[in-house]
């Protein structure tokens, strides 16, 4: 029965014969209605003709009527009327028998219309129109000359007498154009009844030769139709039992596999929640009196609860991709600043096992690109940190290479971006690569036991690429995992030609965003023809320091060790600058840099130092500056800029910002970290970590809820788009609960990714106090905390007499007004480390010491004395202590203090300060007391 089916369907060529005759039918039609009105349009031109040649008789009569009346009248006003009236006849009367002979479109005359023999009878009356029309120009002149003497005769004569010669043959040709329409017209009916035989002789054909053996073809078909109809029913019966059969099963997998995805993510939001309530309490307790042992139990407890905290966001963001719920942003974002930033994430790992990272991205890669940065930034650190993890010794390095890809849109075109992350680990086996990219996959099970990790981290990051339009792969001792892109691996630059570690790459597809091109990727007149010597043991920091002096036009001599540079340096080679590695082998950079100073003639050379995390241990005297590794170009450029353009440039570290490393001790607070996305949180922790905050993590708004009835926290960083319930909700629910003033609830802090003016206002309305904007800076998070600390600690910090703050609690003070206070440091550590320099003795007690200690006892006195010429309203005796105290402090470097205090000062010296007035600047004074000495007792030895 199967091929009968497959049988064409019978009347198939009858059937086209039918469309085929149809067509030729309506296509016959359709030429017939083109003729219709073909004949109709020259029917209205016909008449149209035969009018004007009508009026053409009419017209030349009407003239012989004008000329009468002109000449029979005597009285040269009424001669005059008629003026007017022959001169419009005569222009009518030309143009008509113009329009006729050649056409005349406002007449409605085509052109080229008449017929050989019309033209010939025009030529004939030619002759008798000329006549007319030249005794009626004449007859105009003689009206127009205002002589009544002349006589009209002659030309009144001579338009009668050729009228009447005119009018006859103008009848003739009127006759001829409606004899030819005529003629026209019956051709074109013809035409038409031939047409409509045709078709009717089609129909015909149609009903013989095709309709009736049709219906015998599709009798034939029905019968034997009808005999298989039994079996296509019995078929049709089993294929339906088997789709609802195959319908059941579809759905029970999907149900299964719905509570899968939401049994994980419940079940990572239940470990979640007690976790997130086990790290807060060891967070509190850390922050008591424990001995050495017990300190080291509570922090083995909050390290392991990190670290499952981070097993459970991977299983969170695996179950999610795995039922489709994940989603992608697509916005503008920088590149290189997405690779430096995941860099620099992972430096202190990688210091502490004295790697090197670098980056190279071709120069044909796009600046700035459209796409999901949080998520292209989740793959790097994940990729990285792996290459980290496997390496003991050596590099890590990512290499970042575009190829355009459609072209049709030169406005943003599409690239495929390719990133390669190179290490010179241990390497995986053929046997493990096999199992790379598959859920809660290790290479082997002594690596799960030594390294740790759910597998899932490659997983997601396999997902994540292909929702990006990319793919993943690996290769590895010459083997290859995953799905490789068929690209030259040449246009990687690499320095290392060894065939050790491992090499994970991937794609993603992307548009490029509108980007302004920055001053360093520019050649510079000022380092033009600049020689710098490169010194450095990594091939890829030369390779890389090659590259970038390259396109500045900078003549760059690299060599891999210190005698290398040294033996250079002694033969006389000339250099207006050298760049010094500080971890080498047999002499370090510290090292170089004293040997090079030895040198006569390189007393000046300035001396640059390649160093993981800020400035070496050490005597630094004989460097310009620091470069942080891995290294930047827009750092390098600012470094040399400095340098060349002989501007002074510190000891110092060549990034801009500066982290208070013991900004935690100054300004102890407990911080909640309140954000659902795994890398945005190694972001804040990371730099939390570098101010020497030990925060607390949560993923949602109802976990930070749960986490404010265990701890009483000082700050959230609320993050305001989160599952659950985002922080905007979490914000009116803390609000609510604990009220708006600060004194009962902790500062909130939004950190979004809006940088709308609007976002801002939204979230101060809410019952936030501050708002950061996502990507969140480093100096940004700071300054931050430093103004918020520092009015948190003076709520803390009673304001009665000082010398009893340690021994018994008071009551507590007005709660301050919440403003940004000074930007100045509380205590410019600089100064007092001066002091140390250069007074101290070797072999006695500390100086620093000593001093701090003569400061708390003054500022004690004089706050009671200040405190006691305000009660007495002593103005002199006020003025004398805040001056006292200003220098007290300005000797120490204590800059809020002196600046509050030369504040009072000016006050008092004018005599304008009020007792309201000294009383509030008195408490500013004891409470930034108590933070400078916190600040102070950490610089004594």
């Amino acid at each position: 029965m199967s091929k009968k089916l497959r049988k064409p369907y019978p009347t198939h060529r009858l059937t086209v014969l039918y469309i085929v005759g149809l067509s030729v039918i309506a296509g016959l039609f359709i030429f017939e209605q083109f003729l219709v009105e073909t004949s109709l349009k020259y029917q209205l031109t016909s008449s149209r003709v035969i009018n004007i040649a009508g009026r053409q008789r009419m017209l030349s009569q009407r003239l012989s009527k004008v000329a009468l009346a002109i000449q029979s009248s005597s009285d040269s006003e009424v001669r005059k009327k008629r003026q007017q009236e022959l001169e419009d006849v005569i222009d009518i009367f030309q143009d008509s028998h113009e329009g006729l002979q050649k056409g005349d479109s406002d007449l409605g005359l085509p052109s080229n219309n008449n017929s050989p023999k019309v033209k010939q009878m025009f030529a004939e009356v030619e002759e008798y129109y000329q006549a007319i029309v030249k005794a009626a120009q004449g007859l105009l002149v003689i009206i127009n000359s205002q002589s009544a003497q002349e006589d009209t005769s002659p030309f009144v004569e001579t338009i009668l007498e050729n009228e009447a010669l005119f009018l006859p043959r103008m009848n003739q040709i009127v006759f001829q154009y409606d004899a030819e329409a005529q003629q026209k017209v019956q051709q074109t009916r013809r035409v038409e009844n031939l047409l409509l035989t045709v078709a009717i002789l089609l129909l015909i054909s149609e009903g013989l030769f095709v309709f009736r053996p049709a219906v015998n073809q599709l009798q034939v078909y029905l019968e034997e139709k009808a005999k298989s109809q039994e079996q296509t029913s019995k078929i049709a019966a089993e294929l339906e039992q088997k789709n609802q059969e195959l319908d059941a099963a579809l759905k029970e997998a999907q149900s299964i596999a719905k509570l899968k995805s939401e049994f994980m993510a419940n079940m990572s939001h239940e470990i979640r929640t007690p976790m997130n309530g086990v790290i807060g309490m060891t967070g509190l307790l850390l922050d008591t009196n424990l001995n050495p042992q017990q300190r080291n139990f509570v922090e083995i407890i909050r390290s392991s609860g990190d670290n499952l905290l981070i097993i459970i966001n991977d299983i969170l963001d695996f179950s999610k991709i795995d039922a489709d719920k994940l989603e992608l942003e697509n916005q503008a974002f920088d590149l290189r600043e997405c690779v430096e930033s995941c860099l620099d994430l992972l430096v202190p790992q990688a210091t502490d096992k004295a790697l090197d990272l670098a980056y190279i991205i071709d120069d044909h890669t796009p600046c700035r690109i459209m796409g999901d940065v949080t998520r292209l930034r989740q793959i790097l650190v994940n990729l990285v940190s792996n290459a980290v993890k496997f390496t003991n010794s050596g590099e890590v390095v990512i290499n970042v290479t575009a190829k355009e890809i459609n072209s049709d849109n030169s406005q943003s075109p599409t690239h495929q971006i390719h990133f390669a992350v190179r290490d010179t680990g241990i390497g995986i086996a053929p046997e493990g690569l096999k199992r790379l990219f598959q859920p809660f996959s290790q290479v082997d099970s002594s690596t799960t036991r030594k390294y740790g990790g759910t597998g899932l981290g490659l997983v997601i990051s396999k997902k994540l690429c292909e929702m990006m339009g990319g793919q993943i792969w690996a290769e590895s001792r010459g083997n290859v995992a995953g799905n490789p892109l068929g690209v030259n691996q040449n246009n990687f630059a690499s320095a290392n030609a060894v065939a050790v570690g491992s090499t994970f790459h991937f794609t993603i597809l992307t548009t490029t965003a509108p980007s302004i091109p920055k001053v360093y990727q520019n050649p510079q007149p000022q380092l033009n023809g600049k020689r710098i010597l490169v010194v450095d043991d990594n091939p890829t920091n030369r390779l890389i320091l090659k590259i970038q002096n390259k396109k500045w036009n900078i003549i760059s001599t690299e060599v891999d060790s210190g005698a290398k540079a040294l033996e250079l340096l002694k033969k006389g080679r000339k250099f207006d600058l050298a760049i010094l590695d500080m971890q080498m082998p047999e002499i370090d950079g510290l090292t170089l840099a004293a040997e090079i100073r030895k040198l006569p003639r390189l007393k000046t050379l300035p001396l640059v130092m390649l160093t993981s995390v800020g400035c070496p241990k050490g005597d630094t005297r004989n460097l310009q500056a620091c470069l942080n590794k891995p290294i930047k170009p827009d750092q390098l450029y600012n470094l040399l800029m400095q340098i060349f353009a002989n501007q002074v440039v510190k000891v110092k570290n060549s990034s801009e910002i500066k982290i208070d490393s013991n900004l935690a001790l100054r300004l102890p607070l407990r911080i909640l970290l309140a954000e659902d996305n795994v890398v945005n949180q190694k972001v804040a922790l990371s730099m939390l970590g570098r101010m020497g905050y030990r925060p607390d993590v949560v993923s949602d708004g109802l976990e930070a809820l749960m986490a404010l009835e265990r701890v009483p926290y000082d700050l959230v960083l609320m993050d305001v788009q989160m599952p659950e319930m985002d922080g905007l909700e979490a914000t009116k629910h803390i609000c609510d609960k604990y009220g708006n003033e600060l004194d009962n609830r902790p500062v909130i802090v939004a950190m979004t990714a809006g940088a709308m003016e609007g976002d801002r206002e939204i979230c101060l309305q809410t019952g936030m106090d501050d708002y950061i904007s996502k990507p969140v800076k480093v100096e940004d998070l700071q300054e931050v905390l430093e103004s918020w600390g520092e009015i948190i600690i003076g709520q803390k910090t009673p304001t009665t007499q000082l010398q009893q703050v340690e021994k018994a609690p008071s009551p507590p003070s007005p709660k301050p007004k919440v403003e940004r206070v000074s930007s100045s440091p509380s205590v410019m550590v600089e100064v007092i480390e001066h002091i140390r320099q250069e007074v101290q003795i070797e072999g006695e007690a500390d100086i620093v010491t000593e001093l701090i200690d003569l400061f708390f006892e003054d500022t004690l006195q004089q706050l009671l004395a200040i405190k006691e010429a305000i009660d007495n309203s002593a103005t002199d005796a006020l003025r004398e202590s805040a001056h006292a105290l200003k220098g007290s402090c300005g000797n120490l470097g204590v800059v809020r203090l002196a600046e509050i205090s030369a504040t009072l000062e000016q006050k008092a010296k004018a005599d304008t300060i009020t007792k309201a007035e000294a009383e509030s600047l008195l408490t500013q004074l004891e409470n930034e007391f108590v933070i400078a000495k916190s600040i102070l007792k950490e610089l004594q030895v």
